[in-house]
């Protein structure tokens, strides 16, 4: 299987099928998007050196927006940092499953799968652990009852961000 080198050379068919693509997660951004390189079927994913331009990730990386996934409201640098830090903890430098579901002009829209046999849900956990509140779309149309339940849930019991919002945690 050839390896996308960016969002550019991912066929449309891919969305369309709403196919699962292997990739390598390179840096993790708060506001839940991931950057990721493509690693084909044994194969290997393209990875940065310490003389990697901007230029250089631009041509061999591309970004996944988490869909269903909604950064908390009056986030400030305490927080931001503790929820980058969860994310890097599950996914930083591992190779995960990203469900494509659109394509938009700077990032692809999808739901990361992780761990053994992929079988966590990066979406869901982020909502279940409290880094994060459901947005609805139509591209979590699937997943929306369930992600709302564990968003819910996660603000009853002060998970995650939603402790620090509500332990008096300030603007930073």
């Amino acid at each position: 299987m050839k390896r996308f080198s960016n969002l550019n050379e991912l066929p449309q068919s891919l969305f369309e099928r709403q196919i699962t693509i292997s990739a390598k997660v390179l840096k993790v951004h708060p506001s839940y998007n991931l950057t990721v390189s493509h690693r084909p079927w044994l194969r290997s994913a393209w990875q940065p050196t310490n003389s990697t331009t901007q230029a250089d990730l631009m041509k061999n990386t591309f970004y996944v927006r988490l869909v269903g996934c909604r950064p908390l409201g009056f986030e400030n640098k305490t927080m931001n940092n503790e929820k980058t830090k969860y994310i890097e903890s599950q996914i930083l430098g591992r190779t995960v499953g990203v469900k494509l579901l659109s394509s938009e002009p700077t990032a692809a829209g999808g739901v990361v799968s992780y761990g053994p046999f992929r079988m966590q849900n990066l979406n869901a956990n982020l909502l279940k652990d409290g880094w994060a509140h459901h947005e609805p779309s139509k591209l979590s149309a699937g997943y929306d009852e369930q992600w709302a339940i564990l968003s819910d849930q996660a603000r009853h019991h002060n998970k995650g961000l939603w402790g620090l919002l509500r332990s008096g945690t300030r603007r930073g």
